[in-house]
């Protein structure tokens, strides 16, 4: 059980990280969708078409994935934490070991 539980706790600290690293992939790729979208706009403003559109599609979609993934990373996080409650909440006292009748 004891292996279990260490195992747990590792799982847990690395989704906490890889929530972290999420945070930042939402950041970069929010920032680089919202410059995309500006110069593509000026691009087309200057030369009447979308030539970099594409990659604006490409960026929206690893930025939904990294929505995605945060959100998973969250739940794991509330479930683990749930879990961790209700075990030390249903755990019983140990019964001290019963010895047999000493006879003299």
């Amino acid at each position: 059980m004891r292996n279990t539980r260490q195992s747990a706790t590792i799982a847990f600290i690395a989704t906490i990280v890889a929530a972290c690293f999420s945070i930042i992939l939402i950041g970069l790729d929010a920032k680089a969708v919202k410059d995309g979208v500006d110069i593509g706009n000026l691009y087309k403003f200057y030369y009447g078409t979308y030539y970099l559109y594409p990659k604006f599609r490409i960026l929206a979609a690893q930025l939904a994935f990294a929505c995605v993934e945060f959100l998973l990373c969250v739940t794991f996080i509330i479930i683990y934490i749930f879990v961790l409650i209700s075990s030390s909440k249903g755990r019983r006292p140990q019964q001290a070991p019963i010895r047999p009748p000493r006879f003299p």
